[in-house]
């Protein structure tokens, strides 16, 4: 996978819709898996997973000490350990991961040959 950072500058790949019912209103975190190219390389060899609420932009924050919210930041190099952390941090919440939308702008998947061939 590569990320062309013009089109996709937060280098998200995937977006998760996380609902939580306050007293007033029906609100809504967004999960995000990002992708990192480490130097060295010209695709993509480690993911991350963010909380953020979509309404103000900014990270969900007072996690601190929270060790599934600094696992799920850790990240890892596959998009699928991350979906499952974040998976966990949810059921630690409470909460469950409502929708998943696939980010297909400023992405392009290689095959197994292209990326032997990039390395």
């Amino acid at each position: 996978m590569q990320i062309d950072y013009i089109k996709n500058p937060a280098a998200i790949v995937k977006r998760f819709d996380i609902p939580y019912r306050s007293l007033e209103e029906d609100l809504h975190l967004e999960g995000r898996i990002i992708g990192y190219m480490e130097e060295g390389y010209n695709y993509v060899n480690w993911f991350s997973g963010r909380l953020v609420y979509p309404k103000h932009g900014c990270e969900v924050g007072g996690q601190e000490f929270d060790k599934l919210h600094q696992d799920l930041i850790r990240g890892a190099p596959t998009i699928m350990e991350v979906k499952l952390k974040l998976r966990r941090w949810c059921y630690s919440m409470g909460l469950r991961i409502e929708s998943e939308e696939d980010v297909t702008e400023g992405i392009k998947y290689l095959r197994k040959l292209e990326i032997n061939l990039v390395a």
